[in-house]
């Protein structure tokens, strides 16, 4: 698999990508474009790049231009009642780090979404989940309206969505 370099059509920012990646789109301005190397045989077998998973949340959601109110990042993110909530719903142990926290419910309950975690992705939707980052790592995450990791599925804005995805696609190629 190789890893390949280009500029946003839309904005001019860098993107990593794949041949893997059939769509790209970009995490800054939400521009999304064909993939002219995209190759539908190359095997997508992703290996981890780091041991570190904080020191690559801590700068990815650090620098995440995502501004969509349902949610929230951090370097990790140190308090307030969307985390304890996380932490209640999503069963995320409370040694664990949280970087990153997507609230899918209307009211801002916090009773459906995923958060980033030093340990892994945890979720809550129709019961909780949990994919270590080894199994994120290797998740079907497609560029959609809503969030799809693997069977997990998140309700959003089609451009929330888009770029959630995106974020957690450029995630999967950081860890």
């Amino acid at each position: 698999m190789k890893n390949l370099t280009t500029m946003c059509t839309g904005c001019g920012a860098p993107l990593n990508y794949s041949e893997t990646e059939e769509i790209l789109a970009c995490e800054y301005c939400g521009c999304q474009f064909q993939n002219p190397h995209y190759d539908e045989n190359a095997p997508v077998i992703r290996t981890r790049k780091s041991d570190d998973a904080d020191a690559v949340l801590s700068a990815v959601c650090g620098a995440s231009t995502i501004t969509a109110k349902d949610c929230s990042f951090g370097t990790p993110i140190t308090g307030g009642k969307r985390l304890a909530r996380a932490r209640k719903y999503f069963n995320i142990p409370d040694e664990d780090n949280v970087y990153m926290i997507y609230d899918s419910t209307l009211l801002g309950s916090c009773k459906e979404g995923f958060a980033l975690c030093s340990s892994g992705f945890y979720c809550c939707i129709d019961g909780t989940g949990y994919l270590s980052w080894d199994d994120f790592i290797q998740a079907n995450i497609p560029l959609e309206g809503s969030v799809n990791v693997n069977e997990y599925t998140f309700i959003t804005a089609t451009d929330t969505g888009k770029l959630l995805s995106a974020f957690l696609q450029k995630l999967q190629n950081r860890l």
